[in-house]
């Protein structure tokens, strides 16, 4: 029953939700599992780390070439995002991103490029019900800057989200519904550089 696969820039593990119950806590709900590349193929999935597995994750995440995951956490009103750091193999408790990222409403559906240095993600609940497309740049100490509306043609009246950019950063595919039916759309991922500010 596994959903929303999100495979590391490196290949070698591959991520998935699933509802699928564990010993220590039978309830069914959705929590992250990969599979590690192995010469015979892929190994047996195991659950991410507890620290991420008690967050009530929610649709896509992203991981950067660094192993740091990117995800939403999903309360009984919120929907945030948060990134949980990977180091000497195993990862830390996770960090909310903060006013930057997580605005007013709903924030998910996050997309890290590999090297951290944007970070694109939908919001819903902004001055409108309908979910939007924004973009983040990585400042010069470290954080990140505040969140900017992608325009038209990309964000429309319908809901625009789960956003990819390719692996050779050319293009920027999303969902997007239009005239009452989700597809999938595409277009150059230059545009997301014309929305650095300048400086950054």
């Amino acid at each position: 029953d596994g959903a929303d696969p999100a495979l590391s820039p490196d290949g070698e593990r591959l991520y998935f939700l699933s509802f699928q119950s564990i010993e220590s806590d039978p309830t069914e709900r959705e929590r992250i599992w990969f599979a590690e590349r192995s010469g015979a193929g892929w190994g047996r999935p195991r659950m991410i780390d507890a620290c991420i597995a008690a967050h009530a994750t929610h649709w896509t995440f992203s991981v950067a070439a660094n192993g740091n995951l990117y995800f939403t956490s999903e309360t009984a009103d919120r929907q945030d995002i948060f990134v949980s750091r990977f180091e000497e193999g195993r990862y830390l408790d996770p960090i909310d991103l903060g006013p930057s990222i997580n605005g007013p409403g709903k924030n998910f559906c996050p997309f890290v490029w590999a090297d951290e240095r944007f970070l694109v993600f939908a919001r819903s609940g902004e001055g409108t019900r309908r979910a939007d497309l924004f973009v983040s740049f990585r400042t010069e100490e470290g954080g990140w800057g505040p969140a900017r509306l992608l325009g038209e043609p990309i964000n429309s009246d319908g809901h625009d989200l789960a956003p990819v950019v390719s692996n050779d950063g050319e293009y920027l595919f999303f969902l997007s519904m239009r005239d009452g039916r989700s597809r999938p759309y595409w277009v150059e991922a230059s545009v997301l550089e014309d929305e650095r500010p300048s400086g950054n």
